[in-house]
């Protein structure tokens, strides 16, 4: 799957790809923050790649999402992105971005470290499963959980997709 993405990345990449923003400031959001930039760029090209290959399309979301996260992410920049499926709750990544590589894998152990604790784990159903991925200075955080799947086969084959993008940060179950 990997030897696959990487190659529609080097023959151009599919599709006319996503435009970065999401909603991550959003004027009405609880906790409105500056969006995701430039540098997170590579990071959902990958993404949008790997779920062209899948037959999946990627797009910005159409509401903010308040994730559950640790209190460092509170001044990062994010944008959020939906995975098109026929429950618009599902298939939602977060794309969060760091200054440097360095800072992006602190930050990656950090919420991977927080998504694996009590506290952070109460805001998502008891079967979720996370997928904290680093690629430069970007973190990719998603999630799956079957009891809250509209469609959980087409939910379950785009959440494996996005798996494969980025240097895993495990989240402990």
């Amino acid at each position: 799957m990997l030897a696959t993405v990487a190659a529609a990345v080097l023959l151009g990449g599919c599709g006319g790809g996503v435009t970065l923003g999401g909603l991550g400031s959003v004027p009405d959001a609880e906790t409105p923050r500056p969006s995701a930039g430039a540098s997170a760029a590579g990071a959902l090209r990958l993404l949008t790649d790997a779920l062209a290959v899948g037959g999946f399309e990627l797009a910005p979301a159409t509401r903010a999402w308040q994730p559950a996260q640790p209190a460092s992410f509170g001044d990062v920049p994010r944008s959020a992105f939906q995975v098109r499926l026929a429950d618009p709750d599902d298939g939602v990544v977060l794309v969060y971005e760091f200054g440097t590589a360095e800072a992006a894998a602190a930050g990656a152990d950090d919420l991977a470290a927080y998504l694996s604790s009590g506290p952070g784990r109460i805001n998502f159903p008891g079967d979720a499963t996370f997928h904290v991925g680093q690629v430069g200075p970007a973190v990719l955080m998603t999630w799956f959980a079957a009891s809250a799947a509209g469609d959980d086969e087409a939910a379950a084959a785009a959440f494996d997709i996005m798996t494969t993008v980025g240097t895993e940060h495990e989240v402990l179950r």
